[in-house]
């Protein structure tokens, strides 16, 4: 299905902003440029060990600062249109996922245990079905025709829902 052409009647973008989650990827990087700093500029010179060790700490930097990279570049978009819902997890999907009204059977806000029913925050498929989720435990519990249910998470929950069903019952 295309993208609507019509105004969008919700919009809400959220990234990953978990205190903790923040504080293991600042971490991961302030002590693995530590050592590398210590290793090549510390009191004691390194010992010549040849181009490998240097090939293989700057790929690990890499890698650091890649996964660090990734965590701020996410973000879920989530859209109401007149047609249907939408989301879009960027960097990693290039177009939106669309769901119309008309595949939808059943709706609901709810409050879930991301951990305990999905396995945590991201895309994520759990005894529940998939969900779409970055932080918090509230979402939209989508159920369809075809019996597949999705869960996106939101931080705006009450809004969400009311939104909702103003456009399903059109």
């Amino acid at each position: 299905m295309e993208v609507n052409n019509g105004p969008f009647i919700f919009t809400e973008e959220q990234r990953f902003g978990q205190v903790w989650l923040w504080m293991v990827l600042i971490g991961m990087d302030v002590s693995y440029f530590t050592m590398f700093f210590v290793q090549f500029f510390g009191p004691v010179p390194p010992r010549p060990s040849g181009p490998a060790d240097l090939l293989v700490m700057g790929l690990v930097a890499l890698l650091c600062l890649g996964i660090t990279a990734l965590f701020v570049s996410l973000k879920l978009i989530t859209r109401v249109t007149n047609q249907g819902i939408s989301v879009q997890f960027i960097p990693l999907h290039r177009k939106p996922v669309i769901f119309p009204f008309s595949d939808i059977s059943e709706y609901s806000v709810r409050t879930y245990r991301p951990i305990m029913e999905y396995g945590g925050w991201g895309i994520k498929r759990g005894n529940g079905g998939l969900a779409y989720n970055v932080s918090g435990n509230k979402g939209l519990q989508l159920t369809f025709q075809d019996g597949r249910k999705i869960l996106i998470g939101t931080q705006k929950p009450k809004q969400l829902g009311t939104i909702m069903d103003s456009a399903m019952k059109r």
